[in-house]
């Protein structure tokens, strides 16, 4: 089940905008499957999340668990892991029994991840392979208008990331390249503080999910200029694309993930796709995703697969471009 998600920019005084996201399970089948004799899964099912509760990971892997327990006969045991751009989470799943019962539930970091850590402490193609895919103070109201006061502020202007190669930083690199915008960094550990950051002033933009920032852009405190989805959103019908405003370039949108170890056998991948493929079909559950900004999409674990690998080049690629050194 995908999750589409369109990502925003937000600055203080408009809200962010929202990104969907894209829910798959990955595992790859290299043990032979007799060498598990017992009827998958006999024992609860831990789901590694690589941030901390409350956060987006947090509230999917919450949505799942109910639904996954009821089709595996088994609950659902999360627990946070947070930090290092998801690599501490990736390590530990990478690490764990290849049997089902250790998952990992990620987000686009999966494929940032080695371009801000060359030196990871796994693999993070070999190591996992896709199986199922699941679920207002400045006066600027368009993208443009926003450019323009960034242009004009001489390079006083400050955009939060959630850390050293996220998506976030990459996508407001880009769009000093593209704009000539000259924002500056302000690493942030995790979403909240980063739109603090915008709330305070102390950052005037930050590109965020809908579901992170929803409240305080009905509360007037943030103004969402524009998104990165390849079409408008029907939340947010108003809201123009980056492609409308001419940037073509930051077209995106962010994805959530579930993984397994690499050599996870094949049957207990068949178990969990179709587990999640008949979760991602669940009308309650499209229903409160919906609700949060998240649109599920179906798809095949090559697909998932493709997704990593081509995010990873598209980004690695803009990293070069604005010369960005994750080693300083």
């Amino acid at each position: 089940m995908h999750q589409r998600s369109n990502r925003f920019f937000a600055g203080r005084g408009f809200p962010p905008v929202s990104r969907r996201a894209l829910l798959a399970l990955s595992a790859s089948a290299m043990v032979a499957p007799s060498l598990w004799a017992q009827a998958y899964p006999w024992k609860p099912i831990q789901m590694i999340i690589p941030t901390p509760p409350g956060s987006g990971a947090d509230t999917l892997a919450r949505l799942l668990s109910d639904p996954l327990r009821d089709r595996l006969g088994q609950p659902l045991v999360i627990e946070s892991k947070s930090g290092a751009s998801g690599t501490i989470a990736a390590a530990f799943v990478a690490a764990a029994p290849a049997d089902g019962h250790s998952l990992l539930l990620t987000y686009g970091v999966q494929a940032l991840a080695p371009i801000a850590y060359p030196k990871l402490p796994y693999r993070p193609f070999a190591d996992f392979a896709p199986v199922a895919q699941v679920p207002a103070g400045l006066n600027a109201r368009t993208l443009d208008e926003f450019i323009s006061l960034a242009r004009s502020s001489n390079g006083k202007f400050n955009y939060a990331s959630t850390g050293k190669g996220a998506q976030n930083q990459l996508l407001a690199e880009s769009l000093n390249i593209d704009a000539g915008t000259g924002l500056v960094h302000i690493p942030y550990k995790g979403g909240g503080p980063a739109i603090q950051a915008v709330v305070t002033g102390d950052a005037q933009i930050y590109f965020s999910s809908y579901s992170g920032v929803k409240g305080l852009t009905e509360a007037g405190k943030l103004r969402i200029i524009c998104t990165t989805a390849q079409s408008r959103l029907p939340e947010l019908p108003d809201v123009q694309t980056v492609r409308e405003a001419g940037y073509p370039g930051l077209e995106t949108y962010d994805w959530f993930g579930v993984l397994a170890p690499a050599t996870t056998p094949r049957s207990t991948v068949a178990s969990l796709h179709r587990a999640l493929a008949e979760v991602a079909q669940d009308p309650q559950l499209r229903s409160r995703l919906a609700d949060l900004g998240y649109e599920t999409v179906q798809g095949s674990s090559e697909d998932f697969g493709k997704l990593i690998r081509d995010e990873n080049a598209r980004w690695a690629a803009r990293a070069k471009q604005a010369n960005i050194k994750f080693d300083e």
